[in-house]
């Protein structure tokens, strides 16, 4: 049976022909999209349907998750990349046990048991629908370069998105945690709960990107990083860390924060975990610094617009998970109102 569906603002029409599934685009509006309707169902009938031409070959498994690595590596961030390629990897760990050879025997159904595979390895629920997102993503790519003919990705239904409210240390937590570690970590803790930074933008962040006349921290596109929506921003510099920032040891004389052989920080997720172990702080991440610093500021009063501006949220429903902070401020708010 033909059909029609919108996507991406076009009209598209799915069909089989000869045994196989074909999708193409019918026009830019339901009423030319309708037109094609008729006209598939019109040749089905005749049995003079003819499957359009394209770029398609029938790719194996393997050479299509090849050429998907090598594209992330090549035009993703290092950050992004590697989590693309873990998305791809999982997937590829799925299918071989399963019998799937080529990207064409590749169908809805295969997706769906993907997604109950992920569940049994423990995957959340907003994992899976992140995943199932960005191989999406991937496969739209891989068909604009001939290594699929259409997407399964989009037939199946994402779990929806549950709304948590993200965890954020209280001040006995962050005096804990940084009574925990050693004087260099404590710079970097600081720095996350006093910017918001994400990791990628801290471990990249330049001398030059350090304003102390201005008091400004600037987050830039740069050759060999671009922060997540490819955007620059500054953020206001602390009072309260510009001394930290002033007193660091200078391990490189580009980077901010360095190894001590001044090479890119890697792994000081560990660190993070263990200094919170050590201070007896549970159900952390290093990213719980930055939602530290976005929960703190809501409870100062600070509004959403200008924290979504500080942390570099491109648009307003990223920052809305901290909305429920604002309660007590508004209760606040409300409460100065004198009308009887």
């Amino acid at each position: 049976m033909a059909t029609i569906f919108p996507q991406d603002g076009k009209w598209y029409i799915n069909y089989r022909s000869r045994g196989k599934r074909v999708r193409r685009v019918a026009g830019k509006t339901k009423r030319e999209a309708e037109k094609v309707l008729k006209e598939v169902i019109r040749e089905q009938t005749l049995e003079r349907l003819t499957e359009p031409q394209a770029s398609y070959r029938e790719t194996s498994l393997s050479d299509f998750c090849n050429f998907l690595f090598d594209y992330v590596e090549r035009h993703k961030s290092p950050r992004t990349a590697e989590r693309y390629s873990e998305m791809l990897t999982n997937f590829r760990t799925w299918a071989i046990p399963n019998h799937i050879r080529t990207v064409g025997d590749i169908r809805p159904i295969h997706v769906e048991s993907y997604t109950k595979w992920r569940q049994k390895h423990k995957a959340s629920q907003n994992t899976i629908r992140h995943e199932l997102i960005i191989l999406s993503l991937l496969w739209r790519i891989a068909m604009k370069y001939g290594y699929a003919q259409h997407n399964p990705i989009t037939e199946v239904e994402r779990p929806k998105k549950v709304q948590k409210a993200p965890r954020f240390l209280d001040k006995k937590e962050i005096a804990a945690l940084l009574k925990a570690s050693n004087e260099y970590e404590r710079a970097v803790w600081k720095t996350y709960l006093y910017t918001g930074m994400r990791r990628g933008e801290l471990e990249t962040l330049e001398w030059q990107d350090v304003d102390f006349r201005r008091s400004t921290i600037t987050v830039r596109v740069r050759a060999d990083f671009a922060p997540k929506g490819r955007r620059s921003r500054g953020i206001p510099m602390h009072p309260k860390l510009k001394p930290v920032l002033k007193k660091l040891p200078k391990r490189s004389e580009q980077l901010v924060f360095a190894t001590k052989h001044g090479t890119r920080l890697k792994h000081y997720d560990r660190n993070f975990k263990r200094a919170c172990e050590k201070a007896g702080i549970e159900g952390t991440s290093i990213h719980t610094l930055r939602h530290t610093c976005a929960s703190h500021l809501v409870m100062a009063g600070v509004d959403l617009p200008t924290v979504a501006k500080i942390l570099g949220h491109r648009d307003i429903e990223s920052t809305m998970v901290y909305a429920h902070l604002t309660v007590d401020h508004l209760k606040a708010g409300v409460e100065r109102l004198d009308l009887l």
